[in-house]
């Protein structure tokens, strides 16, 4: 068993040896391309003026269900947040929290408080789409349009999960 593990890691150099050799392209270096950062600016990273223009689109999502014990009476049973993504009340959240709910229902930062349908959701992604009626003005998380996403952009995640 020594003999074949010496024999494979010869092998190993070998064959390395020889690409060195033949491929000089291997032996060059690039160095990793590292971002700078202006160690000048003494200014505080800060998600203000974020969470301010974010938090009253962030909704108190409550998913309530049949108890068999307390006489078929509906309970809270699990308690998330979401976010109101258009005027026409539709809400993202998360599957895990609306996952086998009776009912539905979406609390607003103003205190207006509406029955939620699922609009649809997703086991993979662990996301659900709701849909609320409600008159009058809602407050929307603002897109922006003018910038793609990207891999690595640094993101903001707000919500209330634990109505605190």
């Amino acid at each position: 068993m020594f003999v074949k593990l010496l024999r494979s890691v010869a092998i190993g150099l070998i064959v390395g040896a020889i690409l060195l050799a033949v491929m000089p392209s291997l032996r060059k270096i690039n160095p990793i391309a590292v971002p700078q950062f202006d160690s000048t600016d003494e200014t505080p990273a800060s998600y203000n003026f974020a969470v301010r223009r974010a938090a009253p689109a962030v909704v108190n999502v409550y998913n309530r269900s049949m108890n068999s014990t307390a006489h078929n009476q509906l309970e809270i049973r699990t308690l998330g947040s979401g976010v109101i993504m258009d005027q026409r009340g539709y809400i993202i959240t998360n599957k895990h929290v609306i996952n086998d709910a009776d009912q539905i229902i979406v609390a607003l930062q103003d205190g207006r408080v509406f029955e939620a349908l699922l609009v649809g959701s997703d086991s993979l992604t662990d996301l659900a789409v709701l849909k609320i009626n409600a008159t009058g003005g809602l407050p929307t998380i603002p897109i922006n349009t003018k910038r793609t996403p990207h891999i690595g952009d640094v993101v903001l995640a707000i919500g209330n999960p634990y109505n605190l």
